[in-house]
C-alpha cells in the first residue's frame, strides 16, 4: 500500500485518509461554508469529522492511500 502526504486543503471525496492508528477513513462529503468559503468540513464513512478553516486546511496534512 503507497501512502502519499496531502494538506486538508487538498483532500477530494473518495480519498482514504490512514489515522496514525493504522484506521481507514474514506472521505465521503466535503462541505464548504462560511464568509468566502472561510471554512471546510470533511465527513468519512466511519463518521469521523473535520473542521478546518481555509487557513488551517493548508497546514494540516494526512496520510492518503495513492493509486498505483
Amino acid at each position: 500500500m503507497k501512502t502519499i502526504t496531502r494538506q486538508a486543503n487538498q483532500l477530494s471525496t473518495g480519498d482514504v485518509i490512514i489515522d496514525p492508528d493504522g484506521n481507514r477513513h474514506e472521505v465521503t462529503a466535503i462541505t464548504i461554508h462560511g464568509l468566502s468559503a472561510a471554512w471546510l468540513t470533511f465527513t468519512t464513512d466511519t463518521g469521523l469529522t473535520i473542521d478546518k478553516t481555509q487557513d488551517a486546511a493548508r497546514l494540516d496534512t494526512y496520510d492518503v492511500i495513492a493509486e498505483e
